[in-house]
């Protein structure tokens, strides 16, 4: 069973996150099935708005929109992220999940390293 990387990316004070799930063994259902979860919290972990399920270079990608701009002085969009990560290691297994974060957003990619750690520990 391959593994899946899932590219996070986001830009600064921005609240609009992507979810870019890079495996073909990723299916429509399974990525229908995160959407479907995001969208049962939307107003509580995730903002009242639109989330789309897109493709991108043949991978399913998928935006959501955080309650809190990613910013160094809240701690309440880590946690945000946090249950997007949550969401997708549900939906995607058996399959381990990787998560990367684009090199534009420092703080990301800490965020992303502290969520990669905590599967470490797990495994």
């Amino acid at each position: 069973m391959s593994s899946v990387t899932v590219s996070v990316r986001g830009r600064q004070r921005s609240s609009e996150v992507l979810f870019v799930l890079n495996s073909t063994e990723v299916t429509q259902q399974q990525a229908e099935r995160i959407v479907a979860a995001f969208s049962k919290y939307r107003g509580n972990k995730l903002r009242d708005r639109m989330i789309e399920l897109s493709t991108e270079g043949g991978n399913f990608a998928i935006t959501a929109t955080l309650d809190h701009p990613l910013n160094g002085s809240s701690f309440d969009h880590y946690l945000s992220l946090r249950f997007c990560a949550a969401v997708i290691l549900e939906e995607l297994k058996p399959h381990p999940v990787r998560f990367r974060a684009d090199r534009d957003s420092l703080l990301l990619e800490r965020m992303v390293t502290d969520i990669n750690q905590i599967l470490d520990m797990m495994s």
